[in-house]
């Protein structure tokens, strides 16, 4: 099995991977961020009676947490 996994990486250079790594890592960042923005703001917008307020603390916790796991899901498929 880690032989298989072995040459299966060894069959492409690093450079001519990234140029695929690199746009799916960035594509994932904006999914990332969309959906941080949208989770964190759907509330307030179709509430707009009710005092509901932002934890922005929270918001920038998890669109870095998600930003960072959604880049790498990206590279990785990438």
């Amino acid at each position: 099995m880690f032989e298989n996994l072995k040459k299966f990486y060894q069959q492409e250079s690093w450079s001519k991977r990234s140029e695929r790594m690199i746009p799916a890592a960035a594509y994932g960042a904006l999914v990332a961020t969309i959906y941080t923005l949208t989770l964190s703001f759907i509330n307030v917008y179709t509430f707009p009676n009710l005092p509901l307020g932002m934890d922005w603390a929270h918001m920038l916790g998890m669109w870095f947490g998600l930003g960072v796991a959604f880049a790498l899901c990206g590279a990785i498929v990438g």
